[in-house]
């Protein structure tokens, strides 16, 4: 691809989008945006996907959010943000005048305005098992909350260390974390109106720039919510677009000719074949001057991997792991799926090779352990178990990750004899299947919440699993336990200087390379292309688009 032409439409394009002063004259209009599936659910607790996370993130907001530019945590729906010297207390008091969206719980069509109850009840209902078994929001940031633990047992009727003292809420934590308020900022926190726990009518009333208008199996709508608090830097009341419609494909070309037909204003999640239709079917519209199209290849923190069940006897070894590691063929895979644009790598550890953001992280030191392609490590290696079992390896159903399970089937049963039978599910099925981890094997795309190694390696802290095996474990999915891992993953959750933080994160990520729970198979970058009417679209290495900033310039061509 001839990225060079690209990049300068798209200086000329961001320059042209900046003399843009006046964006009062650009309120109005709507966007159409593809995702891959329906959300799951429409409680933010209880949100584990990208699809449903995308389109939560529009219609609820956390105390606080996560810049999409610096990636340093700043206020939301909390005015001021204060914490102890030791990092166990938070403390937060909210915007004054932060309305629900209109909703038929609340009397006529009045909103109400958020209060500290709404707040303390949003994280109730996300740590009671009255709802619910257990939630992801529980499991991956809240169980942390000094007494949540006891409440989600059911052994109190209050949460003790979240709770309101002189109009503000306080949060205690059971130890120090100076992440906390970075973990805060998840899609999963956002808070919604507590008369709705009472009585579960429809999709719970929060407090985003959004509110949902319909939702078909094709189509989600979201209208603006006209009494939203926050306002522009100059001072026009946000957001922008009057609607944002998520449409949702399972067919790759259909998304594509939606695009091309300008049924879609903003098109992402698609890979080099699909890119080289929309170039040489748009070629025109790239080059002209100002351009009517832009592409832009945005890095993720994000590894596409085989997640292994560790409750399979084949794979309770670590030496079977390793060697199904040794089997795989990196190279192959990168030339022939994800055709050389992922982040490059000469170490396949848990953690993307973001040089320019984790630039204290020592890759180098993981060589040792990498554990990349090595037939010749195989033949080394006495191999009796792997004749005599077929595993089965659960994928969605695109056509991209079924061909990427059909190389990766042929790859094991060339280097290992290994049998896999691959079996192709709808995004619904395939998060259902790895909450009961009835599978062998798991093509899957785990992905970061918040900018630091520990927002993966979460996905393999013994202490997230759940006591019991009928438990979903929604975050440490294969119920990993490493008690190595686990001690240098506390060492890295307690310290706030970057460098020793960073150094207990490879100690860490050397013992997950040395016991493997997962086959890394590359890291993530998404492709986006849109129409250059659509402005201050920005993506970041969480994925995570907030249409509140967005807005539509006039169109200057035909």
């Amino acid at each position: 691809m001839k990225k060079g032409w690209i990049l300068w439409f798209l200086v000329i394009f961001i320059a042209s989008c900046r003399t843009i002063s006046d964006r009062a004259n650009h309120q109005g209009g709507s966007v159409a945006y593809s995702i891959d599936a329906n959300p799951t659910t429409w409680v933010p607790s209880l949100a584990y996907d990208n699809n449903t996370m995308i389109v939560l993130n529009q219609l609820y907001e956390g105390l606080v959010e996560m810049d999409r530019q610096s990636y340093q945590v700043k206020p939301l729906l909390a005015k001021s943000i204060d914490n102890s010297f030791d990092f166990t207390t938070y403390t937060f008091e909210l915007n004054q005048n932060v309305h629900f969206h209109p909703h038929k719980i609340f009397q006529g069509d009045s909103t109400e305005v958020l209060t500290n109850t709404d707040v303390i009840r949003t994280f109730e209902y996300a740590c009671s098992k009255k709802y619910h078994e257990s939630s992801y929001a529980y499991q991956n940031i809240l169980k942390e909350v000094k007494g949540a633990e006891a409440y989600h047992r059911g052994e109190c009727d209050t949460i003790e260390g979240l709770y309101e003292e002189d109009g503000k809420i306080v949060i205690e934590l059971n130890k120090s974390d100076p992440l906390f308020l970075q973990k805060l900022a998840s899609p999963t926190l956002g808070i919604f109106s507590a008369k709705w726990i009472k009585n579960h009518q429809g999709v719970p009333p929060g407090t985003g720039p959004f509110y949902l208008q319909s939702a078909t199996d094709k189509t989600i709508s979201l209208v603006r919510h006209p009494y939203y608090f926050k306002k522009s830097e100059e001072n026009y009341r946000l957001p922008y677009l009057d609607k944002v419609v998520f449409k949702i494909y399972k067919d790759e070309q259909v998304k594509i000719n939606d695009f091309l037909n300008a049924r879609l204003d903003i098109i992402n999640g698609i890979d080099v074949a699909g890119l080289d239709v929309i170039f040489e079917n748009k070629k025109e519209e790239f080059n002209q001057i100002p351009p009517k199209l832009i592409y832009f290849n945005n890095p993720l923190l994000q590894a596409t991997m085989v997640l292994f069940n560790l409750n399979t006897p084949l794979l309770e070894s670590t030496t079977n792991r390793k060697l199904m590691n040794y089997a795989i063929n990196r190279d192959e895979i990168n030339r022939k799926i994800i055709h050389n644009q992922g982040l490059k790598s000469s170490v396949f550890g848990l953690i993307p090779p973001i040089d320019n953001v984790f630039n204290l992280y020592d890759y180098q030191q993981l060589k040792k352990e990498s554990l990349k392609y090595n037939p010749d490590r195989i033949k080394k290696t006495t191999i009796n178990d792997f004749e005599t079992d077929t595993l089965t390896l659960n994928v969605l159903n695109e056509t991209q990750r079924i061909k990427l399970g059909n190389i990766i089937k042929e790859q094991l049963k060339k280097e290992l004899n290994l049998e896999i039978q691959v079996n192709a599910l709808s995004a619904e099925e395939m998060i259902h299947s790895i909450e009961k981890m009835d599978a062998d094997l798991y093509l899957i795309g785990l992905s970061a919440e918040f900018l630091n190694p520990l927002s993966l390696m979460k996905h393999f802290y013994g202490e997230s699993v759940p006591d019991s095996l009928y438990v979903p474990s929604t975050v440490n999915f294969s119920r990993y336990k490493n008690w190595y891992f686990d001690q240098f993953y506390e060492k890295a959750s307690k310290e706030y200087k970057a460098s020793k933080q960073f150094n207990s994160i490879l100690l860490a990520e050397k013992e997950l390379l040395k016991n493997p729970p997962f086959i890394v198979l590359y890291y993530n970058s998404d492709n986006y292309v849109h129409y250059t009417y659509v402005c201050n679209l920005n993506s970041n290495l969480l994925n995570l688009i907030k249409f509140r900033d967005i807005y539509l310039k006039k169109k200057v061509y035909g």
